[in-house]
């Protein structure tokens, strides 16, 4: 593609996370559990910006973002706030934050879809997300599909992924990711449809974990993320009605409202608008 963009004595811009030759490139970069801050090299212009969720593919989007709009000649300042605004979609790698009882947990939902260098980018965002004490990392992972001759060389190729995500457990949908996740000395235990994992992984989750979901779409693994928002919402009905319940009782002190879900950004049947689901606190207010 280069060469044909030479051929064609067309401008050229090239843009890396870490190569500092490159026109366009990060110079400084902090991520946490929820975003990422960099500043940026576009030639001899330097911006800093900020990103709404953490990962090193999401970074180089940003870049691409910007190198585009520079090279349309638009407003980078303009490009940078709508990089702030900006939240992945519904299976996209968006962390969601929620509580089936017995305390809150981060779910990233990644379960659109699945290939090589999107699932390894995955797991680096896994193995760089910090844990409190005990907590674990938990990956429910499917095959990744649609590979044909190459596809059980793609699979073995993420076992250094695999290995550096250190899972404490893996719930493996297909033979594929199984044996890739056995051959990475991991913890794994087979499900055959998302139903199937959604009941191995209950028993597992605890106060502070952290969860992946992320397979090819045929695995259907968007239901496993549906279920698991019904059962959170049953579960914060049920905290509500019994904190309202105490509340109304003689001589009760205030309540602070629990973990809540947004109603206007979750529904029932799974995904809702663009907010579902996502679990968050409510200004802390007597009941």
């Amino acid at each position: 593609m280069i060469e044909a963009a030479k051929a064609a004595k067309a401008s050229i811009t090239s843009v890396s996370f870490d190569d500092r030759t490159a026109d366009v490139h990060v110079h400084r970069l902090y991520e946490d559990e929820r975003m990422s801050c960099l500043t940026a090299n576009l030639d001899d212009l330097r911006l800093s910006f900020r990103l709404n969720m953490p990962g090193r593919h999401w970074v180089l989007n940003g870049l691409m973002v910007l190198a585009a709009v520079r090279a349309l000649g638009g407003d980078l300042g303009m490009a940078a706030l709508g990089l702030a605004d900006f939240r992945p979609g519904r299976g996209r790698g968006r962390a969601l934050f929620m509580d089936l009882g017995d305390g809150p947990f981060c779910l990233i939902d990644d379960a659109y879809n699945a290939n090589p260098v999107s699932l390894g980018a995955s797991l680096g965002v896994l193995a760089r997300r910090p844990q409190d004490k005990g907590a674990r990392r938990i990956a429910v992972l499917a095959d990744m599909a649609e590979l044909g001759a190459t596809a059980a060389a793609c699979h073995q190729a993420l076992i250094p992924d695999l290995k550096a995500a250190r899972l404490d457990a893996v719930i493996a949908l297909g033979p594929l990711m199984q044996d890739a996740a056995r051959k990475a000395d991991l913890a794994v235990r087979r499900a055959d449809s998302p139903e199937q994992a959604l009941n191995l992984l209950l028993p597992m989750l605890n106060k502070g974990d952290v969860v992946l979901v992320k397979g090819s779409r045929s695995a259907g693994l968007d239901r496993l993320v549906s279920d698991l928002l019904a059962l959170a919402h049953q579960v914060h009905n049920q905290q509500m009605e019994d904190r309202r319940l105490q509340a109304s009782r003689p001589g009760a002190a205030p309540q602070i409202a629990p973990m809540a879900f947004d109603p206007a950004g979750y529904g029932p049947a799974g995904y809702g608008p663009a907010d579902y689901g996502e679990a968050k606190r409510n200004d802390m207010h007597a009941l």
